[in-house]
């Protein structure tokens, strides 16, 4: 018998005896030991007395071994208590809490190869307990390709860890995470998406326009800096992509059947509903310095009240600093060209374009009617 085992036997020697006086031998020992454990200034030992006497009649089940091992552990028993994890993960049947317990216990004394291992089980058995293992990763484990390591050939696990560097503002992390999911073709549109809205929060602007340009392709009309712009593509949610924001007070749509480029373009319908402010339609836009062209081809049908829709561009960071607009589209026109020539200033980094409605200040200001917007071109004069 090797040391931590004999030192078990010890134990369960004397645990039994110390549990059956306090019992009578007839209450269940590991509730017994839970609500002791509550108890303020309770003696580990007698906790861990009381979980091993729940383990000489259950000892075939990994949870009374990790119960036990986790008692010695708080009364700083560590070879017993490590014995104890050993005997458990040796007796799990693909149960995911004993190897998070496992994970636990290793993480707490530092042995972060077996807790990685333990943990990479969990995740790659259920999603359950992905936030309380990640932010075990962000304590005790500095480089996330480590992680990746090991549980990076799993799609869930890998894009969850991914999405959880991105949420937690982890940039550099990230970075490493998502290479690894796109090299291994885990990528997708929502993940992108909320990637690279982690990187512009942390104006990272070159690190996002590179990793966004990698993963939707290379531009289709150079040197047009507005992605899709001519809304070919459904919109990917990505801040560097149309996003469109539902309304009841009016209908947003690409619309296949109109065009005057391509085969699609993008259609706003005003329901009458009332003095609507429309700002539902905008992609984010990286620029240098410099003086830009913005153009569009717009269409109206039946565009009611003084102030109609128009097409925005603005710093994102300070609207101050930049923030010029098109003159406002109304009534029925057919294909008409647009433009708008702005200097963008040497603090600008981020810029927006949107469509954009003011509310009127008229009586007559429930606007109606319909606009379509093609072939959007934002170009470094």
């Amino acid at each position: 018998m090797n040391v931590p085992a004999a030192i078990l036997s010890v134990a369960l020697a004397a645990g039994a005896g110390v549990a059956i006086t306090a019992l009578g031998g007839s209450a269940r020992p590991d509730l017994a030991a839970q609500e002791l454990s509550l108890q303020p200034g309770a003696d580990p030992a007698r906790i861990a007395a009381l979980y091993t006497e729940a383990l000489r009649r259950d000892s075939a089940n990994p949870y009374r071994w990790t119960d036990l091992g986790e008692a010695l552990a708080r009364d700083r028993k560590l070879p017993a208590a490590r014995y104890c994890f050993e005997r458990a993960l040796a007796l799990n049947r693909r149960l995911p809490q004993i190897w998070l317990r496992d994970a636990n216990f290793r993480f707490e004394t530092g042995e972060i190869d077996a807790a990685l291992s333990s943990a990479a089980h969990v995740l790659l058995t259920v999603p359950d307990y992905d936030a309380v293992l990640f932010n075990y990763f962000d304590q005790m484990i500095a480089d996330p390709s480590k992680v990746m390591a090991t549980i990076g050939k799993d799609r869930r696990a890998a894009v969850s860890y991914t999405s959880h560097l991105s949420a937690t503002g982890q940039v550099d992390d990230a970075r490493i995470a998502w290479r690894h999911v796109l090299k291994s073709g885990f990528a997708d549109k929502r993940l992108a998406a909320s990637y690279i809205d982690s990187l512009l929060r942390a104006r990272r602007y070159a690190a996002a326009k590179a990793d966004w340009t990698e993963f939707a392709g290379a531009p289709e009309d150079p040197p047009n800096a507005v992605f899709n712009g001519g809304f070919e593509r459904d919109p990917s949610g990505s801040a560097l992509d149309w996003r469109i924001e539902p309304s009841n007070q009016f209908e947003t749509a690409i619309d296949g059947a109109i065009s005057h480029n391509g085969k699609r373009s993008l259609r706003v319908q005003f329901l009458a509903t009332g003095n609507v402010y429309y700002a539902n339609v905008l992609e984010s836009v990286i620029v240098p310095p410099g003086v830009y062209e913005l153009s569009a081809w717009v269409r109206t049908s039946g565009i009611t009240t003084d102030e109609g829709p128009r097409l925005e561009v603005f710093d994102q960071e300070a609207p101050a600093r930049l923030d010029v607009r098109t003159e406002p589209f109304r009534g029925t026109r057919d294909w008409t060209l647009v433009s708008q020539e702005f200097r963008s200033p040497a603090a600008t980094s981020l810029i927006a374009v949107r469509v954009i409605r003011m509310p009127s200040a008229k009586f007559d200001n429930r606007i109606q009617g319909t606009l379509w917007v093609d072939s959007v071109r934002l170009v470094l004069k």
